[in-house]
């Protein structure tokens, strides 16, 4: 391609980004008004009179217009009145076409009417451009609460975000926006501003979206103007366009219908003698919680300074801990694997539990400290509890053997893969499974059914009944990924969650989203442990280098995990195709240790045997596998003159290098190499590897491509074995080495 061509692809990218910008911010059809806000206007001098009239002018939507009235009615004591002809001396409201969607906060003084502006998109029903996210615009219909938000406004209603209490909610990010949009975020403390003792809700209509009146460059690199001061998971409640919260109604209530004379509860306006309940509750004075499904089994608990742990599969999930059982609980869809720890501002806590889609939801009970745990990400494998090497639960241990059932929406071919998995378990492991035909919830351990995300427990689920392994048609297509989670079932957490990962990776905390931290925290719970065994760079069980990072970070090359010994450590991490030793050596050590094995490699078949790492061999692990016969001699005694190595050409090459003096180590230079690979990631099976730890379980360096420059390793014991597999003529490796101190 040409520079013209170069041109016009990075003006097309530009454009994109901007109109992305734009429709991310709500800059076409973001609510604008003339008053600044508290939470709602109460203007004793000049309210409102009922019915409020109004008129629609064409070509604005009148069904959709209807609509949201009809809403406001329904919950309110407030009443509208259509008229036909829209004139501006008599009427209260006209909806009216207009660039942008604006109205005056409260009622305008004086016998004028008061126009509501609304642009195509918010009047529409053709649906309303909600936000652009991962590269895709999304839509839903209908879109009267766009119209509802402005009548909100009119009838009084304040931005959520613009509360006399909202510093103790949420942080604004005056760097994030321009200097002309700063009105939009102070807070104006006007008497005739209340909120009626209504708590701050995240999920209000009123509330802005995280990145609204953002600039460019904050939103492109992910920088909020408003950020919950709690858990980030509110965030995503923030900008909700879908209902207007009960609280919001309790305000226009109060502000207009309060014969009652209500004070703090939820009084019906049509019946002074009951209440109008919030989601969850019931009865006339919302005593009871709303009846659960059948199946949901025991509901109601009593809580004491006992932990305990209660388990849902499904998902939507909502925790009223707020004192204010109106204000919309803290919300979770989708995924997430971080602790989240909150205390209750009263003596009970509502959990809503909505059954749709499929997830596993767990969490801990103490007194008054509500802990719950979910799942972790899409594709990426999901699990439910944090971890440190592998976990060893003695109240909770696994009973061999292991009931495994395939459900029938995973087809025969990837029955077979699942199997595959579980045969690498038991031909390196004591782990035994037996497979059943019949998927029962009460009586099987292990149920692999398909989902929309790959997903696993850690460990053992307490009591007797099964885990469910989720496995999308991605995962199941690939065997290594089911052993993945097979492997958490067992006990195996993230390597690098180990509590010793800091000395072998760096984690880039600005490349990852907020929200993606705590897949990276150490956890130090002492059920964990790790039996001696190194850090393995290129464990099944680590993350590659770019997952759970922002768009732009991958794109200029900025990696989240990074090896803090050679960056050739990085193309290691994240392979699927093996377990390595180290991980079959950690579940034999967790499950089947009754040789009292310690730091060795004992076969837990016959405790007078090891089972060998890549590279040895015979039953203490002493000798060196046999090298091709071309590879001539393989054993080199290291003293301190400087000796040079060439291999070259196809064959398999096990080269073992030990100082003369015990108590030394080896300086070994890799000069240049060349193996051909085929994979963006370096396995055993294609690349140079060179054991220089002092765990030779753990797998040595990789090398896969071309290396023209140095590499310079000290080995950590006195040996050092190089492995050399060449694939074809081209392959090569020159090194040097020599014994230091």
């Amino acid at each position: 391609m040409n520079s013209t061509t170069y041109i016009s692809i990075s003006v097309i990218i530009l454009f994109v980004l901007i109109i992305c910008f734009l429709v991310n911010n709500d800059v076409i059809f973001r609510d604008e008004h003339i008053d600044f806000k508290r939470d709602i206007l109460k203007d004793k001098f000049d309210s409102w009179k009922f019915p409020i009239e109004y008129c629609i002018e064409s070509p604005v939507n009148e069904a959709n217009v209807m609509k949201a009235i009809k809403e406001i009615e329904k919950n309110t004591c407030v009443e509208f009145k259509k008229e036909d002809n829209c004139d501006n001396k008599t009427q209260e409201l006209i909806f009216q076409k207009s660039d942008i969607c604006a109205l005056h906060v409260g009622h305008i003084s004086g016998n004028h009417s008061q126009i509501v502006l609304l642009s195509p998109e918010c009047y529409e029903n053709t649906g309303c451009i909600k936000k652009f996210k991962k590269w895709v615009v999304t839509f839903y219909t209908p879109c009267i609460y766009l119209i509802l938000h402005e009548i909100g406004h009119a009838l009084g209603l304040v931005h959520e975000h613009a509360r006399k209490d909202r510093d103790e909610y949420v942080t604004i990010d005056h760097s994030s926006f321009t200097k002309n949009e700063e009105v939009n975020f102070k807070i104006r403390n006007y008497n005739h501003y209340l909120n009626y003792s209504t708590t701050y809700d995240y999920s209000a209509l009123m509330h802005y979206a995280p990145y609204d009146f953002s600039t460019f460059w904050s939103w492109l690199f992910g920088y909020p103007v408003i950020r919950p001061n709690f858990n980030w998971q509110y965030s995503r409640m923030m900008e909700q366009r879908k209902k207007i919260t009960f609280n919001e109604y309790k305000r226009i209530n109060l502000c207009y219908c309060s014969k009652c004379k209500w004070v703090n509860d939820e009084t019906d306006y049509t019946n002074c003698s009951k209440c109008i309940c919030p989601t969850g509750y019931r009865g006339d004075y919302c005593q009871k919680i709303i009846e659960s499904n059948d199946d949901c089994g025991n509901i109601s608990y009593s809580v004491n300074n006992t932990e305990t742990s209660i388990i849902l599969e499904n998902v939507g999930y909502q925790f009223k801990y707020m004192k204010n059982k109106g204000t919309t609980g803290l919300l979770l869809c989708g995924t997430h694997i971080q602790n989240m720890t909150t205390k209750s501002e009263t003596r009970d806590i509502l959990i809503f539990f909505l059954k749709e889609k499929m997830s596993t939801h767990r969490w801990k009970i103490k007194k008054n400290v509500p802990h719950y745990q979910i799942a972790d990400v899409i594709f990426r494998d999901e699990h439910i509890d944090f971890k440190r090497d592998i976990l060893k639960d003695l109240r909770n241990p696994w009973i061999f053997p292991i009931g495994y059932c395939v459900k029938d929406s995973v087809n025969e071919a990837n029955v077979m893969k699942a199997i595959e998995a579980i045969e690498a378990i038991e031909n390196n492991t004591c782990i035994k499974f037996e497979k059943k035909d019949d998927c029962d919830n009460t009586t099987q351990e292990l149920i692999f059914k398909q989902g929309d995300y790959c997903a696993s427990n850690v460990g053992h689920i307490p009591k007797n009944h099964s885990q469910i392994i989720w496995l999308t048609p991605e995962c199941y297509g690939n065997p290594y990924i089911i052993l993945h989670e097979i492997g958490h079932t067992l006990g195996l957490i993230h390597e690098h969650t180990r509590t010793d990962k800091d000395r072998y990776v760096t984690i880039d905390y600005y490349s990852l989203y907020e929200n993606e931290i705590s897949n990276f925290r150490i956890r130090n719970d002492s059920r964990f442990k790790n039996y001696s065994t190194a850090y393995d760079y290129s464990a099944i069980m680590h993350y590659a280098p770019y997952d759970f990072s922002t768009f732009w970070r991958w794109a200029f090359g900025y990696p989240v995990i990074k090896s803090k010994l050679f960056w050739e450590h990085s193309r290691m991490m994240g392979q699927r195709k093996k377990m390595t030793y180290n991980e079959y050596k950690r579940i034999n050590l967790c499950h089947c240790n009754w040789c009292n094995w310690v730091d060795n490699s004992t076969d837990f078949k016959n405790c007078g045997k090891c089972v060998c790492p890549t590279g040895y061999t015979r039953d203490d692990c002493r000798k060196i596998i046999p090298s091709d016969k071309e590879c001539g001699i393989t054993n080199y005694t290291v003293n301190i003159t400087l000796s040079s190595l060439v291999f070259q050409g196809k064959k398999k090459c096990y080269i073992f290098l030990k100082t003369e003096i015990n108590t030394s180590k080896i300086q070994l230079a890799i000069l240049r190499a060349y193996a051909p690979y085929e994979s963006d990631i370096c396995t055993e099976d294609v690349g140079f590897q060179f054991k220089y730890m002092k765990d030779k379980g753990t797998t040595g360096l990789l090398l896969c491509g071309s290396y023209l420059y140095d590499i310079v390793l000290k080995s950590e014991s006195n040996s050092v074995l190089i492995f050399y597999h060449g694939k074809d003529r081209d392959s090569f490796l020159s090194i040097s080495f020599k014994q230091i101190d």
